[in-house]
């Protein structure tokens, strides 16, 4: 009878370790390094990021490290990046999602009446976390992955 009380308090105690183990364990973002791939007529950069038809700015390490006065009440985070596109003029849509956890969707603000080959666009992550961003056009298509922090 000892024998199997000693036995059941060390499975528990086993059962235990493991399920805090696996509740501890933090996600690994896989995030984009900037490929470096400079838009047209631009000077080059490390943290220019495209494929030849859409481009972006992405942090050198992929860590978006957002300062606290965009950071708004409700814990989401707010962030304006250039994007270009060739041609000119071209309709550009962004969707987002995020991939460590369930959260409602990242949203950009797109200007209406901005079609000119560079446009500033805003970036609203509802909290943050990795998230996953494509850019779009009718021709082309960039994803990229960013963990989003707020910074200190």
């Amino acid at each position: 009878m000892r024998n199997f009380l000693l036995e059941s308090l060390f499975s528990l105690f086993i059962l235990s370790a493991c399920a805090a183990a696996a509740t501890t364990t933090p996600f690994a973002c896989p995030v984009t390094i900037p490929n470096g791939q400079t838009p047209p007529l631009e000077k080059d950069s490390p943290t220019h990021h495209g494929n030849g038809s859409i481009w972006t700015v992405l942090p050198e390490d992929g860590i978006l490290h957002v300062p606290p006065y965009l950071v708004n009440p409700d814990g989401s985070l707010d962030w304006k990046a250039p994007w270009w596109r060739s041609p000119a003029g071209a309709p550009l849509t962004l969707t987002g999602r995020r991939l460590d956890t369930d959260s409602p969707p990242f949203t950009a603000t797109l200007p209406p009446d901005y079609m000119d080959y560079v446009q500033s666009v805003g970036w609203h992550f509802p909290g943050p976390g990795c998230w996953e961003i494509t850019g779009e056009t009718a021709d082309s298509t960039l994803t990229f992955v960013v963990q989003v922090v707020e910074a200190p």
